[in-house]
């Protein structure tokens, strides 16, 4: 215990422990906050769907009929018509012939990652290969647990270097091989060559897992993802991605072959020891699939807006990371300068979160910007005016 103690005790006096607000509002472009608004560029609901009015009645009207909770796990008592009718929805959407819904993404990575590893067996059987994960360096933490909890060998490789990649692939070509990757980097907000990816898979006979996390709704035909951007839906094994981002609810999704899908839900412990998810929130990613699906200009809008706001960082001399998309960093390097800008922000009633280590890099500390449908150009402008004068005021 004192040990514990002790390390929160370190994490203060470094004055770097996160503050968490309590929002007193829904999350839109603005929220209150101890009565007062601020704008927020810190929420990953790119298209503000989680307070659309068609999915606001659509959770109340599931509500309405199947109550608020799902019971246990669907392997123990049954599942809704809603949780299969979401699956065929999804599978549909991403291009796949089946698909299964999870709690989270972070649930789904954990559970899914030591089963591609490893396979399955009733009898409890030890694999009789070897598999070697190749892994972005920087992908997300889940996909991390995930390849940690497979015991599998791992070889991370530079982030978007399709050339180490492909000599990491002939070096270990005895082994079974399993390719991991963030479609669109949480951190950075680039997006992983899908195309050279694939060429590589098939050149070495691999797997290839992607997670659509933040590239669901908001890149591809309909917000379909970067598999769809790149015309390789088909030459990706298994897609996995969430509800809760874009798409305004709350959950996750596996998407590939029906075989494999069926392997996955009696395999999946995040699936098969968790409660199911309750109703309302499958109507509600159900309705957002059906807005995406009637507004096709809802991903390039974003788009639009993210980059004026990155297009004049950049102009300023931020750095952005090479961001491609609607998440946008600016890199400040030194933690403590990192948290001065975010406190300045904060002075100006705008809400955007300090990245730093373990997240980042110790030397990359960076604020991180999200880009909502919902922000007007004069919330971006606002936005873009504080940052020149918090970077003036800090010699930066």
């Amino acid at each position: 215990m004192q040990q514990l103690l002790k390390s929160i005790q370190e994490i203060e006096k470094l004055g770097n422990y996160p503050r968490i607000d309590t929002i007193e509002s829904s999350l839109g472009p603005k929220v209150k906050i101890d009565g007062e608004d601020y704008y927020l560029f810190s929420s990953n609901g790119y298209l503000g769907l989680s307070t659309h009015p068609q999915c606001k009645v659509a959770a109340i009207k599931a509500i309405e009929k199947y109550g608020t909770g799902s019971g246990a796990s669907r392997v123990v008592s049954g599942t809704y018509d809603i949780h299969t009718e979401l699956e065929n929805e999804i599978a549909d959407f991403k291009g796949k012939e089946s698909a299964m819904v999870l709690t989270s993404g972070y649930s789904a990575n954990v559970s899914l990652i030591p089963v591609l590893a490893n396979s399955f067996s009733i009898f409890g059987k030890k694999p009789d290969f070897k598999t070697m994960i190749f892994s972005d360096e920087y992908n997300h933490a889940s996909i991390i647990d995930g390849i940690k909890l497979s015991g599998s060998a791992v070889a991370i490789y530079p982030h978007r270097n399709m050339g180490v990649l492909e000599k990491m692939l002939q070096k270990h070509n005895s082994y079974r091989k399993l390719i991991i990757t963030d479609s669109i980097f949480s951190m950075d907000g680039d997006i992983a060559p899908l195309d050279k990816l694939v060429e590589l898979k098939k050149k070495y006979n691999a797997m290839l897992l992607i997670d659509e996390a933040h590239a669901t709704g908001v890149i591809g035909k309909n917000g379909k993802g970067v598999a769809n951007y790149f015309n390789v839906t088909d030459d990706v094994d298994i897609i996995m991605g969430t509800f809760s981002k874009a798409l305004g609810s709350i959950g996750a999704y596996v998407a590939s072959t029906a075989k494999i899908i069926k392997l996955l839900k009696v395999a999946v412990r995040g699936y098969v020891f968790s409660t199911a998810l309750p109703p309302s929130d499958l109507a509600v990613s159900r309705e957002a699939i059906k807005i995406l699906k009637d507004n096709p200009e809802l991903g390039n809008e974003l788009q639009k807006k993210s980059s004026f706001l990155r297009e004049s960082l950049n102009q300023m001399g931020f750095s952005t990371l090479g961001s491609q998309t609607q998440i946008i960093p600016i890199l400040i390097g030194d933690t403590m300068m990192a948290l001065q800008f975010q406190s300045e922000l904060r002075k100006r009633k705008i809400i955007a979160p300090c990245i730093q280590w373990p997240a980042v890099p110790r030397d990359k500390s960076r604020i991180r910007f999200s880009v909502m449908l919902t922000h007007s150009k004069e919330d971006i402008e606002y936005l873009i005016n504080s940052c020149q004068k918090i970077k003036d005021d800090l010699h930066i």
